[in-house]
This record gives structure tokens, C-alpha cells and sequence, in this order.
């Protein structure tokens, strides 16, 4: 045993858990100030909102979109594209 050192008594159960329960006080309150994820959770739930919004959308926008794509192409096929330079 290094000199200076006393041997250590065991702790009794008691002992232990008050000593674990402040441990575990200080770890919570810890946790509760530290506040690093908190902005990487923020912009998860606003991509997943974004998300959901674009899906929510998707089916509104796609029978216009498919009605004017219908009419371009209508409107393509009947046009006349021959030109005539120089006469």
C-alpha cells in the first residue's frame, strides 16, 4: 500500500446508493443543461415535417401537372416545325 494511503472500508449498501443517487442527481441535471443535440433534433423535425409536407402535396399537384403535360404535348404533336429560309 503506497504511504500517506489509510485501507479503505467497504461501503455498506446504504452508503452505496446514496452515494449512486447523487451521482445520479448530478448526471441529470447535467443533462438537462447540456443542450448540444437539442439544435440537431430541432432540424430533424423540421426536415421530417418538410417531409410529410411534400407527400401531403404530391398528390394535389400531380393531376395538373399530367392535365398541362397532356396539353404540350398535344399542343407539340400538331404544331408545325418546318421552316423556310431564304425564299
Amino acid at each position: 500500500m503506497p504511504a500517506g494511503h489509510a485501507p479503505q472500508t467497504p461501503m455498506t449498501s446504504t452508503e452505496f446508493a446514496s452515494a449512486k443517487g447523487t451521482e445520479m442527481k448530478k448526471l441529470k441535471q447535467s443533462f438537462r443543461k447540456d443542450e448540444e443535440g437539442a439544435v440537431t433534433i430541432d432540424w430533424v423535425v423540421i426536415t421530417a415535417g418538410i417531409i410529410g409536407l411534400v407527400i401531403a402535396i404530391i398528390p394535389l399537384v400531380e393531376a395538373p401537372v399530367g392535365t398541362v403535360t397532356g396539353r404540350t404535348q398535344t399542343a407539340l404533336d400538331s404544331a408545325d416545325a418546318t421552316t423556310t429560309l431564304g425564299s
